[in-house]
This record gives structure tokens, sequence and C-alpha cells, in this order.
């Protein structure tokens, strides 16, 4: 189902015009605000996702000419044996050059960008350069789970500002990375992206970091509209969405017994999705917790396995 499908629903519940752009743009803004309300109704399992990094080295450049440096393209500098690397990003802002698989030269003077041997044109005088420390995550991460370098096969800790202070309060060791600190979001407003800074900034560039995170979703926009909302929800809980614009587009209008109805049947799919959401790794049993009571007790079975005996 796209957006599109889901909103004509929604107002053909209401009783309202499919094509009236007020009435579209309106429930529009109430299917952002019914998903994410699902979002937080569980821990769904598709809600994990999964995101990496690459590790780079950052170039301070200054006089940049000719347009933007453009990722996946080479960079030289003018020597006779050159400096080279390949471009990972570019923050004209900054004047950030982000760079990985440096060879062994270090750069001098103009820096000039590279397609497969033939100068584009676009150049830059080279300042300084230091390994990253600072990366910007999927702009669709709410909550981080994990970290690992997966090329190095190391897994790294996620501590406080406190502690990583501590470890290192200049900021610039260099090394095996093994802490990882989130920094909150990037001073980019536009983007929202959390930032996270490693200790110490790790020495090698195009290392692959994994890292593993809860869903955050976008607000949808008349862009989406053709989307299949498979991309941000799984088909067990899409049909909630239409009884949750329509209820709060009824509430709007007054009509609060037809809020009603719509309300229960949005219960009614949440609560079938969730027992599947408990069910997707197989079919689980759980033990109720909590306490009996004075003087009450309660059974619990178990069994022991030694080899072949039980």
């Amino acid at each position: 189902m796209t957006l599109q499908e889901l909103l004509n629903m929604a107002l053909n519940r209401v009783g309202l015009t499919q094509t009236q752009d007020t009435f579209r743009s309106q429930a529009r803004l109430y299917a952002n605000i019914v998903a994410k309300d699902i979002l937080g109704e569980a821990r769904w399992f598709w809600a994990y996702k999964t995101g990496t990094l690459r590790t780079t080295r950052r170039l301070t450049v200054t006089g940049a000419t000719g347009g933007d440096f453009t990722a996946g393209l080479e960079i030289r500098d003018a020597q006779s044996t050159y400096y080279s690397a390949t471009i990972d990003s570019w923050d004209s802002t900054n004047g950030y050059l982000y760079v990985y698989s440096e060879n062994a030269v270090t750069p001098t003077g103009t820096l000039t960008e590279y397609n497969s041997g033939s100068a584009t044109g676009i150049t830059a005088t080279y300042s300084s350069r230091e390994y990253t420390r600072t990366y910007k995550l999927s702009s669709d991460v709410d909550t981080l789970y994990y970290f690992v370098n997966e090329t190095a096969g190391m897994k790294f800790e996620v501590v406080g500002p406190e502690e990583y202070v501590a470890r290192d309060p200049e900021r610039d060791d260099t090394g095996d990375t093994h802490q990882i600190i989130i920094e909150g979001l990037d001073s980019d407003t536009s983007t929202g992206q959390i930032q996270i800074a490693v200790n110490p900034r790790l020495s090698t560039t195009n290392e692959t970091l994994r890292y593993g995170y809860y869903l955050l979703l976008p607000d949808w926009t008349e862009d989406d509209d053709a989307t299949d909302l498979a991309k941000w929800i799984h088909p067990t809980v899409q049909p909630a969405l239409v009884f949750g614009i329509s209820e709060l587009y009824k509430q709007e209008k007054g009509d609060d017994d037809g809020a009603e109805v719509d309300r229960n049947q949005f219960r009614r799919i949440i609560a079938r999705a969730k027992i599947r959401n408990l069910n997707i790794q197989g079919n689980r049993r759980y033990r109720l917790r909590g306490n009996m009571g004075i003087g009450k007790t309660r059974r619990f079975d178990f069994s022991v396995a030694e080899g072949t005996l039980t």
C-alpha cells in the first residue's frame, strides 16, 4: 500500500474528497502523528535497523573553485610522486574534504579532483589534515544499540561524556578506537542527524563501522505519496494507519461516536500485530512475573541436561 492509497482510504472513511489538496495535506499530517504513535506502541521487530560508516581522514582546504567535490572520485596534488586519495564527502561550509584510501605521500599545495584519470577542473588549496573524530549517523536513527568495527572484528563501548573526557581530555588521541560517545544532533539542523565521536580517532581509513539502531520515522511529504509504506512500516500494522487518521479527522469534525469506532478498530489491529511481534522468533512462552503475596508460593518446573542425561 502506498501513502497515496492510505490517504485515499482514510479520506473516504471520513467522507471527504480525495483530490482536495487541503484535505490531503491534513490527512498526511495526521498520518505522521499516527505512524509515530504506532512506532511507540511496542519494540517492533521491523523497526530494528543497521547502518554503516566508512572511516575517513579530514582534509582542511581553502579557496575551493570549479564546483563541489564528488564522492567516489580521486583527489591528487601536483607533486611528481603525487598524493592520492578517494573522496568520501565534501563540507563546503567549513572547507572540509573527507577522504579514504590515501597513499603514503603527504599532500601539499593545490589539490585537484580527477575522474578516471582526467582532471575535472575542481581544485582547492591544502591546509592541514587529521583523522576524523566525529561521524554522522543515518537520519532515521532514533536509539543506538551497538557499534562495531566490522573490518577489524571489534565491538565498541558506548560511554557517557564524563568517561569520554577522562580518557582523552584533548580529544587528539589516535589508534584503535574502542569508545563511542553520542554528541547530540549535528550542527546542520536541516538534517537532524545524530553525531557520534570515536575515541581514540581511528588511524586507518576505509574501515567499515557497523551500528544497530531503532527506527525514527521521517515526516512524510507530498513527494512520498507514491512510495510503498513497507519502506517504513510493516504490512501487519499498516491498516491501523487508516483508522488512526480517520479517528483524528472525525475528532476534528466533532464526530466523537465515529472516532470511537475507529479507535476500537485501531486498537484491534495493533493488538493482533503485537501478538505476531512476540512470536517473530518462534512460538515462545513467557512466565508470569510478580509477587504472589504473603504465604503463597509459585511452582516453577525446570530440567537440567548433562550430555545425554536429563
